[in-house]
């Protein structure tokens, strides 16, 4: 009997691997039709535009996300003929696609009598002797204003850094000025591209 009972173990033993090959295989097959090779994963940022203008009181070469340190007034009292020591650097950070355009008009000093007087200065801007402005008062044909171009950008493919010195000579006129209160302007423009 021994026997009998061992042959029936063995072969409800093989009913069963029979049962959960079946098993198996029927759950392969439904799995088969839910298989996915492939998941996406979408990125996505927004970078804001970058337009930004500063007189600084030192060069700047690398654009940070910090705003650099400006000079710590925009008023220069002039004392004197000569070059005005320490006036800042013109800096620009942008990152416009289109580019941009960076100007500065520089106007006359002149007082504000009834007899208007003039003392002549120029500006440059870097080294870069095409932005110079030399206003000229007193001449038969005077130049009282002047406007250039100091960075002219048509297209950007990452964030420019611009930041040259700017440079301010006083005229010799200084010295034969009548009295009064003189006053001139300096302005720097940025323009979109």
């Amino acid at each position: 009997m021994h026997k009998g009972k061992a042959l029936k173990r063995m072969n409800d033993m093989k009913k069963t691997v029979a049962i959960l090959l079946v098993l198996v295989i029927g759950m392969a097959g439904m799995f088969a039709g839910v298989y996915d090779s492939s998941k996406t994963i979408n990125l996505e940022v927004t970078i804001d535009e970058l337009a930004a203008l500063y007189i600084t009181s030192a060069e700047q070469t690398t654009y940070s996300t910090t705003a650099p340190d400006e000079i710590s007034s925009f008023d220069f009292v002039v004392d004197g003929p000569g070059l005005i020591e320490n006036v800042g650097f013109v800096t620009v950070f942008s990152n416009l696609r289109s580019g941009y355009t960076l100007e500065y008009t520089a106007n006359v000093m002149k007082s504000g009598e009834t007899d208007t007087r003039y003392i002549d200065y120029s500006v440059q801007i870097g080294d870069d002797a095409n932005t110079l402005i030399t206003t000229d008062a007193y001449n038969t044909s005077p130049v009282l204003s002047g406007t250039k171009t100091i960075n002219e950008v048509t297209s950007q493919t990452e964030t420019d850094v611009f930041s040259e010195e700017i440079s301010i000579t006083i005229d010799e006129n200084f010295d034969t000025a009548v009295a009064g209160t003189y006053e001139g302007t300096i302005v720097f423009e940025f323009t979109a591209g």
